[in-house]
């Protein structure tokens, strides 16, 4: 009898052993890292302050700063397009709650559970992050109001849907994803909408490259929706005659009748 009972004891524990050393190893690596950082709150250590990060500087301003000296402001990125002058807008931003907060969101594929870095923050919510860099972006082909300023200029709704990293199922790359819903309103109509999304691999697997990739992420998707607008909104109507037109226009004028 006493032997039976030492037999199932010990096939127990081997069961257990088992079972605890498969969820081990089908927990991935990179997971278990990003979970490190709490162990020392159970251990009642002090926490490290966070890492903050933002968008860094305008691309625009980066490529002014660039240039040799001398060289014409007009002409920082001249491998890019120029996009035709357009009329001002009004610009008005919302985002998804999850990015109102100041969290670093990951996630597995397309899991339904998002995650947060333990020790990684954005200096501001990625709502007024995103906003500050297509405000900025915008302002490269006509003026953008906020407030209501011109009642009768057109309104671009932007709402921010997704602004974070997506790991692959084994954590082996990630890519940084930025996505936007736009409706162009006018005189109270809606007139046309669009969803803008980009995906930019990161660099490294952790914080700092999914940073770096919603970076190049945003700044792409505000290249697409500046590219977009000027397709949809008309140039302004010039208040002058070209030089030419004006010159004959003088000369008619002057002409004896």
């Amino acid at each position: 009898m006493t032997q039976a009972l030492t037999f199932a004891a010990t096939e127990q524990g081997t069961t257990m052993m088992r079972e605890s050393d498969l969820r081990r190893r089908l927990i991935p690596a990179f997971v278990l890292s990003l979970l490190i950082p709490l162990a020392g709150c159970s251990l009642g250590q002090r926490a490290a302050p966070a890492a903050l990060f933002d968008l860094g500087p305008d691309p625009g301003t980066r490529d002014v700063a660039q240039q040799a000296p001398g060289a014409n402001p007009l002409n920082a990125n001249p491998g890019a397009r120029p996009l035709a002058r357009r009329e001002a807008i009004e610009l008005a931003f919302t985002a998804a709650p999850l990015l109102n907060g100041t969290g670093v969101i990951w996630r597995i594929g397309d899991s339904a559970a998002p995650h947060a870095y333990a020790t990684y923050r954005w200096a501001a919510p990625p709502l007024q992050l995103v906003q500050q860099r297509l405000q900025d972006r915008l302002t490269q082909e006509g003026p953008v109001l906020t407030n209501g300023v011109d009642a009768h200029a057109p309104l671009v709704q932007v709402a921010l849907l997704q602004f974070e990293q997506v790991y692959a199922a084994d954590g082996a790359s990630s890519q940084g994803r930025v996505a936007l819903q736009v409706n162009l309103v006018r005189e109270r109509r809606a007139v046309d909408t669009v969803r803008l999304a980009r995906s930019v691999p990161a660099p490294t697997q952790d914080a700092e490259g999914g940073v770096a990739a919603l970076r190049e992420a945003t700044d792409a998707v505000a290249g697409d929706l500046a590219a977009w607008l000027a397709t949809r909104l008309p140039r302004p109507v010039p208040d002058t005659l070209p030089p030419r037109a004006a010159s004959e226009s003088m000369l008619k004028a002057a002409a004896p009748r």
